[in-house]
C-alpha cells in the first residue's frame, strides 16, 4: 500500500483515483496467483481496505460525513454485522473478508469520524486517550495481537467474541 502511495506520488497524478487504480490492479494480478507465496500475498483483497480508507479521508477531507444520527444507526449497523460474523465458518469469513469484515470497518470508520466534532465537544477524556495512543497502539499491535490469539485458542474464544475479550 505504502509503495502504491508512493508511486501514485511520484507520477502526479490525482492521487485518490490514483492509488485505488493501481489497488485494483495488484488484487487483480493476485487473484491470477491461486496460493501465492508468503512475499506475494500484498497481492490479496486486503489491500482493498487500505483504499476504502483512503476514499473515506478523501471525503471527510472534503466535507462529506454522516448526520449525527444517520452516523450512529451505520455505527451500530455496521458493529452487528461485524459481531454477526461469529457464527460464520472461517473459511466463509475469509473468502468473504472485504465484504463480511472490510466494509462494515469501514462503515464504523465513516461513523466515527462524522461522530468526531459531536464527540471533541463534550471533552471525553476516555476517547481523547484512545485517540492520543492510537499510533502507539498501531506500531505495537503486530506483537501484541498474536499473544492475545493464542490466548483466546487456548481459552475457547474465537471470531468477534475473542476478538471484544482480548480488547
Amino acid at each position: 500500500f505504502y509503495l502504491l502511495f508512493a508511486v501514485a506520488l511520484l507520477w502526479r497524478k490525482p492521487l485518490v483515483p490514483t492509488v485505488s487504480m493501481l489497488l485494483l490492479f495488484v488484487v487483480g494480478i493476485g487473484a491470477l496467483t491461486p496460493r501465492p507465496p508468503a512475499p506475494l500475498t500484498v497481492f490479496g483483497p486486503l489491500v482493498l481496505e487500505f483504499g476504502i480508507g483512503l476514499w473515506i479521508a478523501h471525503l471527510t477531507s472534503n466535507g462529506v460525513v454522516l448526520g449525527r444520527t444517520a452516523a450512529v444507526i451505520v455505527f451500530a449497523a455496521a458493529l452487528a454485522a461485524l459481531v454477526a460474523t461469529d457464527a460464520l465458518p472461517q473459511a466463509q469469513i475469509e473468502r468473504g473478508r472485504l465484504l463480511l469484515w472490510g466494509l462494515p470497518a469501514a462503515a464504523m470508520v465513516m461513523a466515527a469520524v462524522s461522530l468526531e466534532p459531536w464527540i471533541r465537544v463534550r471533552r471525553w477524556r476516555l476517547a481523547r486517550l484512545l485517540g492520543d495512543a492510537s499510533y502507539s497502539i498501531y506500531l505495537s499491535h503486530g506483537f501484541v495481537l498474536p499473544v492475545i490469539g493464542i490466548a483466546a485458542v487456548k481459552t475457547g474464544l474465537h471470531g468477534c467474541v475473542g476478538m471484544t475479550a482480548g480488547l
